[in-house]
């Protein structure tokens, strides 16, 4: 998938409608119907029948699809007892076009209904706000007065569903003037993503984002210029084909997960855990003899060797084991102490198969320069996936001032010859080749103890399979991660007291949403 700027967006439009595809009017039911099937599905906990449901709308057709979204929950029943609670930033005398025949459409009762001014008191008065006030074309501070409705917005506490994009945000470069943007708990956009809601300011403000078919032919949306790369479950959907019926375990490939110590015991478990999930044939565990497992319960299908010592050590040890696995995952509570700089230095050059290394791992890199080195020296595939406070160690702070995130991405990447993911919202996945995707999953549910240790687990099942597509297998991780956040979390929840032990119940959910096969 790619995310697009708003003129590439109003082109696709323009095309599908003198193409004879759908006129405008059809492409605007299509994309009001996807959004109210988001708010269904997604505000379930606060939308429901006997509640006040608030749509903000203005006079483009942006407020056009909050119109259409109206007369759809009203003949779905929502409007029943004032249900409907319509907030118009416009005379009706002023809208155009498609924007006007959506008014039209409207039923008497809708229309009557209709509020032109707004107070925070109001919008509190409904249990899921719809911001249609403002779209893609947007530049500079918007006006009165949704100037002052989206701080109304803002406010009122109430959860928000964005259309298309939330009101205040340039679509292009995800800048906002003044603060003046809604913040959205989810944005349901059309077609493709924007490059703005990935860009700048536009993951904070827009929340949760599903893309949603609006039924623009699918050759046209791959052959449109894009200005981002991004990942969706349809761009990994291949990796979950239907698999041979005489396949067995090694076919699924072998995980060898190194970590632990006399520090820390929870976060190998939680990698290893993630890869069984993940559908890996076989995972391997080796760690530290002195590593607590004290009330932990520890998966009887996990093959676990523990070797002497507090910390991972001597290499001769896991010898046998990295020579058979086809996929390994090193660094998760592995201790950053100077012990286990040989035992990483063996791993980096006495092992070829696609190498994940993570937490520890990489502080150890970051502190010494010699195994960073090796890491640049390795022959075989090598996974970083740093969170931001890791990628300021392993570049230096002085390096990344004023580096934006893809900027460290693309440099770490290059320097190491490896793939690297730096987490964090819409996280960023870089090739050696310097090519950048950004992942459309995520949420806060995921700012979490482990919860890196999961991405790490899923990450190396899918690099452990034969014959792995290691880029689309990177990709896929960290969107299947983000996914199982959203699943843990359904809105309008944060996620607060989610744990990463949670997350893991959600991948095989995750894993069947995304490929009937998987």
């Amino acid at each position: 998938m790619k995310a697009v700027t708003a003129q590439n967006m109003r082109s696709l439009d323009a095309r599908t409608i003198a193409e004879g595809v759908h006129t405008g009017m059809e492409l605007m039911h299509a994309a009001a119907g996807s959004a109210v099937d988001v708010l269904v599905e997604h505000m379930v906990s606060y939308f429901r029948f006997g509640s006040r449901i608030g749509i903000l709308t203005g006079k483009g057709n942006n407020g056009g699809d909050g119109f259409v979204m109206a007369s759809i929950l009203e003949s779905m029943g929502y409007g029943e007892d004032g249900g409907i609670r319509l907030f118009c930033s416009c005379d009706p005398a002023d809208l155009t076009g498609d924007a006007r025949t959506a008014w039209e459409e409207m039923s008497p009762a809708l229309k009557s209904s209709v509020e032109f001014d707004c107070s925070v008191e109001k919008l509190q008065q409904c249990v899921v706000l719809v911001d249609a006030m403002l779209g893609t074309g947007i530049t500079g501070c918007p006006r009165s007065p949704v100037r002052e409705w989206i701080g109304m917005v803002n406010d009122s506490g109430v959860p928000v569903l964005s259309v298309d994009i939330p009101s205040g945000l340039c679509a292009d470069d995800g800048s906002v003037v003044d603060g003046c943007c809604v913040r959205a708990d989810m944005t349901v956009t059309f077609a493709l993503p924007k490059a703005g809601l990935l860009l700048g300011e536009g993951p904070r403000y827009c929340g949760r984002l599903v893309v949603t078919d609006i039924g623009i032919p699918r050759q046209w949306l791959d052959e449109a210029p894009g200005v981002l790369e991004v990942t969706g479950s349809r761009d990994i959907a291949p990796l979950f084909g239907r698999e041979s019926y005489d396949t067995y375990k090694q076919k699924r490939g072998h995980v060898l997960v190194l970590g632990g110590s006399r520090l820390y015991s929870g976060a190998p478990l939680l990698s290893a855990c993630a890869a069984l999930k993940t559908g890996a044939g076989l995972v391997s565990l080796v760690v530290p003899s002195e590593m607590a497992y004290t009330g932990m319960s520890i998966p009887k299908a996990l093959m676990v060797r523990q070797v002497p010592g507090g910390f991972l050590t001597d290499f001769s040890h896991v010898a046998d084991l990295a020579e058979k696995a086809s996929a390994i995952v090193a660094g998760p509570g592995m201790g950053n102490v100077p012990e286990v700089d040989a035992f990483l230095a063996d791993l980096l050059t006495k092992t070829g198969c696609p190498l994940l290394l993570d937490a520890d791992a990489l502080n150890r890199l970051s502190e010494n320069r010699d195994l960073f080195g090796k890491l640049v020296a390795r022959k075989g595939v090598t996974v970083l996936t740093p969170h931001s406070g890791e990628m300021m160690r392993l570049l230096g702070k002085d390096v990344i001032a004023g580096m934006s995130r893809e900027e460290q991405a693309k440099s770490l990447a290059s320097q190491t010859g490896s793939y690297v993911v730096l987490k964090g919202p819409h996280s960023i996945v870089a090739e050696p080749s310097g090519g950048i995707s950004y992942n459309l999953s995520g949420c806060t549910a995921l700012a979490t103890a482990g919860s890196g240790d999961v991405l790490s687990g899923i990450t190396g099942a899918l690099l452990g399979r034969p014959g792995a597509d290691i880029l689309q297998s990177v990709r896929g991780g960290v969107l299947i991660h983000g996914l199982t956040g959203e699943y843990a979390a359904p809105l309008p929840s944060s996620g607060r007291g989610v744990t990463a032990d949670d997350l893991l119940e959600k991948i095989v959910p995750v894993l069947r949403d995304i490929s009937p096969f998987a």
